[in-house]
């Protein structure tokens, strides 16, 4: 049967819009970042720029934004255990290392503020923030990683306990909830990346 140039016309628009359509989603495939990984890195960036603020009040207003984006990126990893189908198909499962990591960096987040502007109350939401951490990641063993992987996991849990045992230590007036006890279970595909920036670090004795 002879298609008529006007049916052919519309074949070849239809092929376009498909080809369209495909090439968008493949890009997004590629370039799209899960929300909670989107919120921690611009979490980041938030908190280095803290340090480059010329007065204090920018410098806590930065920090305040770090702290809201880790606490974006938390309930990101939160609302993603709920999460199936075409969710899943774009960004894969959520990753408990980012997770923690967040609310590690939190801690440290609300504890620079509380030197800023002497509101020690803050000094008990890092207290929780630190134990929410060890929550989710409370240090090995692991299952279904690399040695690697459970070597850098263990590292951070460690990192956080330290932290957490230092502050309680000069604030024992902190309340936390106790951690619960339990494997990790990390998401290895969405690991933070290895810039000592982004990881966390003990902290320093005297300033906490």
């Amino acid at each position: 049967m002879k298609l008529s140039a006007r049916t052919r016309k519309r074949l070849v628009v239809a092929s376009l819009l498909v080809g369209i359509a495909l090439f968008s989603f493949g890009y997004i495939l590629l370039t799209s970042s899960p929300p909670q990984v989107a919120y921690y890195n611009r979490a980041m960036t938030e908190y280095k720029e803290a340090f480059s603020a010329t007065s204090p009040k920018e410098a806590v207003d930065k920090l305040n934004a770090a702290i809201a984006d880790y606490d974006r990126s938390y309930a990101a990893f939160q609302s993603d255990q709920t999460e199936t189908g075409a969710h899943r198909e774009i960004y894969g499962s959520a990753s408990a290392e980012y997770a923690a990591l967040a609310q590690f960096h939190k801690g440290v987040a609300l504890i620079t503020v509380a030197q800023i502007t002497h509101k020690n109350d803050l000094v008990n939401q890092a207290a929780q923030a630190f134990a929410e951490s060890l929550r989710v990641n409370p240090g090995g063993p692991y299952e279904g990683v690399s040695q690697a992987t459970a070597d850098r996991l263990n590292e951070e849990a460690l990192v956080t306990k330290y932290d957490l045992e230092l502050l309680l230590k000069k604030h024992p007036e902190a309340q936390t909830k106790k951690p619960q006890q339990g494997k990790g279970k990390p998401s290895p595909q969405q690991a933070p990346n290895s810039n000592p920036g982004n990881m966390p670090g003990h902290g320093d004795p005297g300033s906490i």
